[in-house]
């Protein structure tokens, strides 16, 4: 009984694709999502194409693919997009289709973002940063301004700390 071996591509920002053995009663067609081991870990791949003539000096050395995944296959059209956009950007065909497996709840939770957003001057009780002595009946005394001061440059810290240290600092 002879054995059958598919061209998987992998995920990974590599240009080729690896040869695996196909177990006794798994039906694979090109397009469709198997899980297989490379190296030391588990990671999805696509079947590629049929491998009709494999080297028969590394038929003992290829690795069986451990399972088909229940979604559906990508379709002819799309691996021969990937195939053309990393040939014309030269990039890997790994790392196209790996912007081209990227649809969101299949691959796991997104990334959180945290956004700060600034809806106007700030104020403390009321009373505008920028003008601190708005409310207090007359010149800006010295306490005014100080206690103005201390709340804008702790409002910046945190704007800086919640950003990640991406906002500058005014």
């Amino acid at each position: 009984m002879t054995t059958r071996v598919v061209d998987i591509l992998v995920p990974v920002a590599l240009d080729q694709t690896y040869s695996y053995r196909v177990p006794a009663g798994l039906e694979l067609a090109p397009g469709n999502l198997v899980s297989v081991s490379l190296g030391a870990r588990e990671c999805m791949g696509v079947v590629w194409a049929e491998n009709p003539a494999p080297n028969p000096r590394l038929h003992n050395r290829l690795k069986d693919v451990d399972e088909k995944l229940d979604v559906p296959p990508l379709r002819a059209e799309l691996r021969q997009f990937v195939d053309w956009v990393s040939s014309y950007t030269l990039a890997s065909r790994g790392t196209v289709l790996r912007m081209a497996l990227r649809m969101g709840e299949h691959l796991g939770p997104g990334r959180e973002q945290v956004g700060v957003r600034l809806a106007g001057p700030l104020s403390y009780d009321g009373i505008p940063v920028d003008k601190p002595w708005i409310g207090s009946g007359g010149a800006p005394g010295a306490a005014t301004m100080g206690r103005a001061r201390g709340i804008y440059h702790r409002a910046c810290a945190l704007l800086w700390l919640l950003t990640g240290g991406i906002a500058w600092l005014l």
